[in-house]
């Protein structure tokens, strides 16, 4: 009888170690979702639409779509417009984020939180990372106000994000500094000045740049990506001395195979990496 119970208890023993391991493998075993950044979709002076080669995509492989801005020539002309960009980005899914562009502001802005159900910026937090939406037009590129508020309040209180996504379109990162700033005009889309369009010196050196170095230094990578890139250069990749790293992709109807960035997020090992592709690789993956 005794033997009986010591050979049942060591096979249930045997049983559960087996279950154990088991447990312990799915837990650490790489789960990899994909995250895509396209900008700068619009047709360069034509339709108010996007690009033939942007229509033609398949987006829903991806577990996110970041959108960089400029999606159409005058994205919030009317609700017909947003309407068929919502056909194609899927607007109002918690998985789509647009940081607006100049172009996503012609002509009636506030019509595009009628279909993205948020607003102009916001913080939002899936598998790991925290991501901030910045709107660059709001202030002339600067980041003051309530949106600098929410900035400030997202970052004292980031802890557990293994990644913090800063996501806009203009790349206010260029003017006043030591090493980019001389080679701005190279790289955006417009030049370095004060009309609509354009890039405007701005605040980002004395007010966020300081709010990501801190997080930064919590072991949290900072990554900023932005869109307003692809008339002059293809992509844009850059390391601060800090860690941050800066990102830059966007399309241009002129010349097809512009960039889009892919991201792969292995959720479980906390790695996030990502290449440039170009929009006709992209259109061959599928």
């Amino acid at each position: 009888m005794f033997l009986l119970f010591q050979q049942i208890t060591l096979s249930n023993f045997r049983i559960f170690l087996l279950v154990l391991t088991l447990s312990i493998t799915s837990c650490t075993e790489e789960k990899k979702v994909s995250y895509l950044h396209i900008s700068h979709t619009r047709i360069d002076g034509g339709a108010n639409r996007a690009m033939k080669e942007v229509e033609a995509l398949d987006f829903s492989p991806y577990d996110m779509l970041w959108l960089g801005g400029d999606m159409a020539l005058h994205s919030s002309k009317d609700s017909a417009t947003l309407e068929y960009l919502d056909t194609i980005f899927q607007l109002s899914s918690p998985n789509t984020l647009w940081a607006l562009g100049n172009h996503d502001y012609h002509t009636k802005p506030d019509l595009i939180k009628d279909f993205t159900k948020r607003p102009r910026y916001f913080s939002q937090y899936k598998n790991g990372i925290t991501f901030f939406v910045h709107d660059t037009q709001i202030e002339k590129c600067n980041t003051s106000g309530d949106q600098l508020a929410l900035l400030k309040s997202v970052t004292d209180t980031l802890k557990h994000s293994s990644h913090f996504i800063f996501l806009h379109h203009k790349l206010i990162w260029l003017p006043n500094h030591p090493e980019l700033g001389p080679k701005a005009n190279e790289i955006t889309n417009s030049s370095v000045n004060t009309c609509f369009h354009c890039l405007h010196p701005n605040n980002f050196y004395e007010e966020v740049y300081p709010l990501l170095k801190e997080v930064q230094k919590r072991g949290i990578q900072v990554i900023c990506v932005a869109g307003d890139i692809g008339f002059k250069v293809k992509n844009f990749e850059y390391k601060t001395k800090e860690g941050i790293i800066y990102l830059a992709s966007g399309l241009w109807d002129k010349t097809p195979n512009q960039d889009v960035l892919l991201f792969e997020h292995d959720i479980y090992s906390k790695k996030l990496k990502w290449t440039f592709l170009s929009i006709q690789e992209l259109l061959n993956k599928e």
